[in-house]
């Protein structure tokens, strides 16, 4: 609540609450008779309600999505871009109202049609339950805010109906036409299409989705969303090659496409997908997305390359194996299909491997510094990477006998591609001149405390590979119950060695003919799934304790939170396709595993109950295989046998966010980064960590580092937090505003985005080692600006006499207002002076 007048912008992206803003008590003037809010007040709203007495200037309300506003006038463009919300104004309007408005409505006092684009918005009378509704709104407007005009009007609330007039927009009127006419018709989603959840109407969009020449100043409005498709269910089940159809980059037709989709890009002025947020919405790397989007929409495609790899190592597997939270937080994705992101992320990275633009970049200067990773999943190869451009020497261990870690081994070939994505990536590292070693496990083959003592720096990056087990259920010693990460890797390897040509032992996993059941409703039962249909399994059943999600985003989870919505995978539609039936069971709970009647030590079935619904009881469902994909709890004990690191209460080694050194270690230089540290989470999240990490690393060898940051959540606050299990203050399920000076960290730059670092403040006594840093700084690193110098400048305005206005004072001893003044008398002078003489000469 305000009284007085608002800057610029205030309200932008409102997404929730109310905002209400009317003149001071001691003003002269009334409300409705002057401009009380600035240029582009509610600038890309969300939600919440907003209720201001007085004139808002121009641009209200551009690309409102769903906020309510109530005002006494606006300037001109008001409503411009709107797709959803109200908007009722009680005053004078200005010019272009409406100009591309695809959604929402308004309601205007005394329109002025003159005043309106009407390319994009019809006008109606206010009646029916549109009366009943302005007239509500009105009475809250006078309880907010006091207003003198609108009370005048609710006195003949008759008469005043009477003068409003309804804004409908167009596109919103002939899209509910079109759901009139297609509402008894049912459509199931196609499940290979989008798995971004249930955005937008369910009719089939007349839009195109790839034109020759795309117009991105209204692309979100003209063109529908088109992302990767992949290959018929059927035929990808009978190989392992990747689920995504080929896509030929060279055609022009593949180029408009590109450019099309890269058109709805709406350049929000907040890019609530370039952010991450504590509802998992959100890129974790800070990918700068409108930018490359924008630059692919130009078909500048190296420069969109360079902006991609400014904040992403490998593409290539964000843009495979990533789920896309950034689509999730789409602004565009509020009201219909977001942006197709991770599409044009790995067009970006693919073109480029193409035309050969991406090769190896050895580092020019080595430091004589050597750094040790354990693991080389994507955690470890990202921060290898930047700790090698910084000149380190880098080797990394890994115990598998191929480089990768999980992306060579945790998740199948047909969502990464090994030999042309992982393979290629791995080569071009050690073409940059980063050691590996394989089969080498810690713990084993050598010790931590040797590697600490042998390099100046050790990360571990082992991921989080100690799984959830069913060791108190029945029966759980039976063979043929197995772990996931048991029977992916082997499943995987078994394909690769075979590709390769190495001769080995066949295949562990037999499944012609044999039912599977897989007990775990994430991301890798999913994968436990698809392979098993691709080893030939007759039945797969998938188990979740979870009931099935609801179809539109549900309360807890709103815009821009990861949305809590049923989706349907790769996996599920295959077998579909193949068994004609949807594989998941929901709400089961295991209870006991019984032997097969024809091997007492092998399992045969699963005995399992429902929870509620017609299907309650206990079921007895049969199996030749069971795979247990229930999740992980932190890193097993191989690499720390003797358990001298500290874990926190979820088992991951302790280390905090944005330092990652490893507390309680007895060796100062070790770092954890990665799911070992944050438990298991995405690909995307442990490429940010092993960058960050590799930051901190670089700080720690040489007093300061050149490699940005890349810890969005630390380095900007976000804008939602979950509430805590047991919070008295907060209801279960709800979300809650993130309170940002308690969770901002100093140590983190807030120039991630731009790839910059900010210099910490520093304390007086350490101005002078500084300055000693700076000159033992190595060559061609950015070097401090808090010298001696600076730091006694600092002191002076610190200590600068109140009753100057808290300003210091030059180093001459002159006050600096007093510098400034006579400078300003002189410059009159001169003026003055030469006008003089002008005169003089005319005469």
């Amino acid at each position: 609540e305000l009284e007085g007048d608002a800057n610029d912008y205030i309200a932008k992206g409102l997404s929730g609450g109310t905002v209400v803003v009317y003149k001071s008590g001691q003003a002269p003037f009334k409300g409705h008779e002057a401009v009380l809010a600035g240029n582009a007040a509610l600038y890309g709203a969300t939600a919440g309600k907003s209720f201001m007495a007085g004139i808002a200037a121009e641009r209200f309300c551009v690309r409102n999505s769903g906020a309510t506003a109530v005002v006494e006038g606006v300037g001109d463009h008001a409503c411009e871009y709107m797709t959803r919300g109200l908007v009722v104004i009680l005053g004078k309007m200005g010019a272009n109202f409406g100009a591309g408005m695809s959604g929402g409505l308004a309601y205007i006092l005394d329109l002025n049609k003159s005043l309106c684009n009407m390319e994009s918005i019809l006008l109606e009378p206010v009646e029916g339950e549109d009366v009943e509704m302005l007239h509500e709104l009105v009475k809250e407007h006078v309880a907010w805010t006091n207003s003198v005009m609108a009370k005048e009007l609710l006195n003949d609330w008759k008469k005043t109906v009477s003068r409003f007039t309804k804004v409908f927009p167009k596109e919103y009127k002939a899209a509910l036409a079109n759901m009139a006419k297609t509402k008894e018709k049912t459509q199931e989603p196609d499940p290979a299409m989008e798995q971004t959840g249930s955005r937008g109407k369910d009719i089939e969009d007349p839009r195109p989705n790839s034109v020759r020449a795309p117009v991105k100043r209204r692309g979100f409005h003209e063109y529908s969303r088109k992302a990767m498709s992949y290959r018929p269910d059927k035929d990808r089940t009978m190989d392992w090659e990747e689920i995504y159809a080929a896509q030929g980059s060279k055609s022009q037709q593949w180029h408009s496409w590109m450019q099309t989709q890269t058109a709805r890009c709406m350049d929000c002025g907040t890019p609530t997908c370039s952010t991450p947020n504590q509802g998992g919405g959100g890129c974790p790397l800070g990918n700068r997305i409108p930018t490359w989007n924008q630059l692919v929409h130009e078909g500048d495609w190296k420069r969109a390359l360079e902006r991609l790899l400014d904040t992403n190592n490998f593409p290539e597997f964000t843009g495979t194996t990533c789920p896309a939270p950034c689509e999730e937080s789409c602004v565009l994705g509020i009201n219909e299909k977001p942006v197709a992101i991770k599409s044009v992320e790995l067009a970006i990275i693919e073109y480029g491997f193409s035309k050969g633009w991406i090769k190896p970049q050895p580092p020019q200067v080595r430091t004589r510094k050597r750094v040790c990773i354990i693991g080389s999943g994507p955690s470890g190869l990202a921060a290898a990477q930047q700790l090698n451009r910084a000149g380190h020497w880098v080797t990394v261990i890994e115990r598998a006998d191929r480089g990768g870690g999980l992306l060579m081994y945790g998740i199948p070939s047909m969502k990464l591609a090994k030999a042309e994505k992982v393979g290629r990536r791995l080569q071009l590292l050690k073409d940059e001149g980063i050691e590996f070693k394989y089969n080498t496990e810690v713990g084993k083959d050598v010790s931590l405390a040797e590697l600490c003592t042998q390099n100046d720096a050790v990360i571990m990056a082992t991921g989080a590979t100690q799984w959830r087990d069913m060791r108190k259920v029945e029966g759980r010693h039976l063979k043929n119950i197995v772990q996931a990460m048991e029977f992916l890797p082997a499943a995987q390897k078994a394909n690769m060695d075979s590709d390769a040509g190495v001769k080995g032992k066949p295949a562990p996993y037999q499944l012609e003919g044999k039912r599977v059941i897989v007990i775990g409703g994430g991301d890798t039962a999913v994968d436990c799934v698809a392979t098993s249909v691709r080893l030939g399994a007759r039945s797969v059943l998938q188990f979740s304790r979870r009931d099935v999600a609801p179809s539109t985003r549900p309360a807890h989870t709103p815009w821009p939170c990861w949305a809590d919505t049923y989706r349907v995978d790769y996996a599920h539609s295959e077998v579909k396709q193949l068994h004609g039936r949807d594989p998941r069971e929901y709400l089961v709970s295991t209870k006991a595993f019984k032997a097969s009647a024809d091997d007492p030590n092998r399992v045969g079935a699963v005995i399992a109950t429902h929870q509620g619904g017609e299907g309650g009881g206990t079921v007895e469902y049969p199996a030749e295989l069971v795979i247990l994909a229930m999740g992980f709890t932190g890193p097993d004990k191989t690499a720390d046998p003797a358990g001298m690191l500290q874990r926190d209460q979820h088992s991951n080694f302790l280390a905090s966010y944005g330092e990652y050194q490893a507390e309680g270690s007895p060796w100062k230089n070790l770092f954890v980064s990665g799911d070992c540290r944050r438990g298991a989470s995405l690909v995307v999240t442990a490429i940010a960590e092993g960058r960050d990490c590799a930051s901190r690393v670089d700080n720690f060898l040489m007093g300061e580092t050149n490699l940005p940051r890349a810890a969005p959540l630390a380095a900007n606050p976000t804008f939602y937090q979950m509430p805590k299990k047991g919070d008295p203050q907060n209801q279960p399920g709800t979300v809650k505003r993130f309170q940002r000076r308690r969770q901002q960290k100093a140590e983190v730059s807030d120039a991630f985005e731009r790839g910059l670092l900010v210099e910490p403040v520093m304390e007086e006594p350490e101005a002078e080692a500084s300055a000693a840093n700076i000159a033992r700084a190595r060559s061609g690193s950015l070097h401090r600006k808090a010298t001696m110098d600076g730091a006694d400048i600092g002191r002076q305005a610190n200590t600068a006499p109140a009753g100057f206005g808290g300003m210091g004072s030059s180093s001459g001893g002159v006050p600096v207002w007093m510098a400034a003044g006579m400078g300003g008398l002189v410059a009159i002078n001169v003026v003055l002076v030469g006008a003089v003489i002008a005169l003089a000469r005319k005469h």
